[in-house]
């Protein structure tokens, strides 16, 4: 599989490509610096999609892992994964690349409507 990724000082977006076809996965990774913890960066990931004819192949595990090690090499002191999918498939995937469910619990807020 290849991997192309672009950056800005805030966002990574990554492309995933497997001889020459759209993979399909999309990344966003926010690295945020903590007060808390000697300004040490966060890092946020959402977004995370895999085309449905390339499921259950080990790319989204991959990826996150790359995700995870550019993490941890950039001094972050957690990754956090944000997903608004419930099913339990899901969920486990997640589990067994690494992220943990039940350590916090995520809100959101969106403005309200013109």
């Amino acid at each position: 599989m290849h991997q192309m990724s672009t950056s800005d000082s805030d966002v990574d977006i990554g492309f995933g490509w497997l001889w020459g076809r759209y993979v399909g996965f999309e990344l966003r990774a926010h690295h945020r610096p903590q007060p808390t913890r000697a300004c040490r960066p966060y890092a946020l990931i959402e977004n995370v999609v895999t085309h449905a004819d390339h499921r259950n192949k080990g790319y989204g595990k991959a990826i996150l892992a790359d995700a995870l090690s550019h993490a941890w090499a950039s001094g972050c002191y957690k990754v956090m994964l944000l997903t608004g999918k419930k099913d339990e498939a899901t969920l486990r995937f997640y589990e067994s690349a690494s992220f943990v469910a039940d350590e916090k619990w995520g809100f959101v807020a969106k403005p309200p409507p013109a």
